[in-house]
């Protein structure tokens, strides 16, 4: 009899909780449904507008903007093959910011195996080879725009 009625307040507060939790799902699942349905909002510019808008960029904070332009690669050269029992050299013509980040991307499932953030004003970066499988990638620093291969042998 006792184990009834504790069995019977469990299932009476179960039921109160899971009243309250869908009301407090209603309360915040309309302010949403107003927001998505609202019209999004344009802003209308002309071609005269968008070039004069271009931000100023101090020269005391940064003394070469490398973030606006593509960095050069030098070394390796394109297509070239290690063995996974020696190092790569990765080797660029700027210095990056504080922003720049080195990727190196597997060329057949286009997923990036291996990645660092680099530090401010430095051009190249030693990575053993033995850390990838044997495969074909390509690298770049900061942006795809200028991309090498390199292929990995075992």
């Amino acid at each position: 009899m006792l184990v009834a009625g504790i069995l019977i307040c469990l299932l009476f507060i179960t039921i109160f909780r899971s009243g309250k939790n869908s009301a407090d799902q209603v309360s915040v699942t309309k302010p949403v449904e107003k927001a998505m349905n609202r019209k999004p909002f344009i802003l209308n510019t002309t071609t005269a507008e968008t070039k004069t808008a271009q931000p100023e960029i101090s020269g005391t904070l940064m003394s070469e903007d490398n973030s606006l332009k593509p960095i050069e690669l030098e070394a390796p050269a394109d297509s070239m093959i290690f063995n996974r029992n020696g190092e790569i050299l990765f080797r660029w013509k700027q210095k990056t910011d504080s922003f720049t980040n080195f990727y190196i991307i597997s060329e057949i499932s286009n997923l990036r195996v291996w990645w660092r953030g680099i530090r401010p004003g430095i051009r190249e970066l030693k990575i053993p080879a033995i850390n990838f499988k044997p495969g074909k990638f390509y690298w770049y620093v900061g942006t795809k725009e200028v991309k090498r291969t390199l292929v990995i042998t075992e």
